[in-house]
């Protein structure tokens, strides 16, 4: 009998030869994946490197311009032709990580551009378009929606509801063609610290009479005399100027002889009506039965006072007296 035969007899020999196959298979194996495995990567390489890659910006909201939208799609566009090895992370199918460096871009860049309307990423996906041999990357936002005009001395700002500069500088005319109080009305008389200052765009207003402000602008703008209002002055806000006078007080769109706002003495901020102050209901109440007898809720006069039951309007001996339905309008 042949050696060999003789050998695999042997429980011990024969099994050393089993893990000896094993093993030889096993390496094969491996060394077979591992070249498999580079070869796959190179055809994915040489193929990623023909299928072009888009940027878009999924959700905008209809509001948001167009050429807002495009400024801050401008952002990632721009990391993305960095360099050639950046711009190969955005056409690799499988690089995930660049994802977060797209986020990462826009929270440190926030005041550049029109980044400032981008409240946070929420989502970045790859999304294949196979039918065009491309792939496209999809960035979802949530974005600031403006509430109100800020004028600080003569330069008109945009925030949102949680006081946060959007970005641009605005002038008065702008602010006009907007549509004025028909759109947003206009906060004006805020203390900065320091005073007069105006935080980079995607900062907030620290002024602590914005929350104040920005409930009565809510108020005051679904009234059908919004636009009559040219602006909520607060430079008086919790008496800080004169204790006797109105704490907040509503300028208007009319103007006096001398081209001086006409004014609505509002009184304190909403919920702080002490004693003898009637609470806001009963001041739109007021300044509707106005704006019914005089089309208008400055009454023709150079200010008018609602803080209290009897509106207050003066006038010159000869006017007639006032109409019954303002001397009790809270009734």
């Amino acid at each position: 009998m042949p050696l060999s035969k003789q050998l695999l007899k042997s429980p011990w020999l024969r099994s050393v030869a089993i893990v000896v196959v094993i093993l030889a298979i096993t390496f094969t194996s491996i060394h077979l994946y591992g070249w498999v495995n580079r070869y796959a990567h190179r055809v994915v390489e040489n193929r990623v490197a023909q299928i072009p890659v888009s940027i878009t910006l999924a959700n905008t909201p209809s509001w948001l311009h167009e050429a807002i939208t495009n400024d801050i799609l401008s952002e990632a566009v721009s990391l993305a032709r960095r360099d050639d090895a950046m711009f190969a992370r955005f056409q690799n199918p499988t690089d995930t990580a660049i994802f977060e460096e797209i986020r990462a871009t826009y929270s440190t860049n926030l005041s550049l551009r029109s980044n400032a309307w981008v409240k946070k990423i929420t989502r970045i996906q790859r999304v294949p378009v196979p039918q065009h041999n491309l792939q496209r990357i999809e960035i979802y936002a949530e974005y600031r929606q403006p509430v109100a005009w800020l004028r600080i001395n003569d330069k008109f700002v945009l925030i949102d509801d949680e006081f946060v500069r959007l970005p641009g500088d605005y002038t008065d005319a702008d602010r006009l063609a907007t549509g004025g109080g028909a759109s947003f009305l206009t906060i004006t008389g805020l203390v900065e610290n320091p005073p007069n200052s105006l935080p980079d765009p995607g900062r907030p207003f620290t002024a602590p009479e914005l929350p104040a402000a920005l409930q009565l602008a809510n108020l005051l703008k679904s009234q059908n005399f919004a636009r009559q209002i040219d602006c909520i002055n607060l430079a008086n806000y919790h008496s800080r100027l004169d204790l006797l006078a109105s704490q907040i007080v509503l300028e208007t769109i009319f103007r006096t002889p001398d081209n001086k706002p006409r004014l609505i003495y509002w009184g304190r901020p909403l919920g702080e009506e002490r004693t003898w102050e009637i609470p806001s209901s009963a001041k739109l109440k007021a300044l509707q039965q106005i704006q019914k007898i005089y089309q208008r809720i400055d009454a023709n006069a150079d200010f008018v006072d609602i803080r209290i039951d009897q509106v207050w309007i003066p006038k010159p001996a000869t006017e007639a007296p006032l109409p019954t339905a303002l001397a009790h309008a809270r009734s």
